[in-house]
């Protein structure tokens, strides 16, 4: 099972939001559209162009009582996949990526 990450996200955006645009220079009754649109690809382009600034840097463990615990993510790339072997697919949503905000 592959994680994707938030760089992942941005890029399959980037290529819908280029499908659409494409859709838009061919259909007259959308075009009124197209400012909004290019504008958006054009945001999704600069934060594609900063990966650094979203990668994971940690992970947040639900610790089913209300707390979270943190393990960094260097040297533990995989502690998504290894916690849902570990304790069950239901258990997923308890890890969560934390990406790095670029500052």
């Amino acid at each position: 099972m592959k994680h994707s990450t938030k760089f992942d996200d941005m890029c399959e955006i980037q290529r819908s939001l280029h499908n659409l645009s494409c859709i838009i220079d061919q259909d007259d009754d959308v075009a009124t559209y197209k400012d909004s649109i290019s504008k958006a690809i054009d945001e999704i382009e600069t934060l594609r162009k900063k990966p650094d600034s979203m990668r994971i840097f940690a992970w947040a463990i639900f610790d089913g009582e209300g707390g979270y615990n943190l393990v960094l993510y260097e040297n533990n790339e995989s502690y998504l996949d290894d916690f849902i072997k570990s304790n069950g697919e239901r258990y997923a949503g308890w890890v969560t990526p934390l990406y790095s905000c670029g500052i």
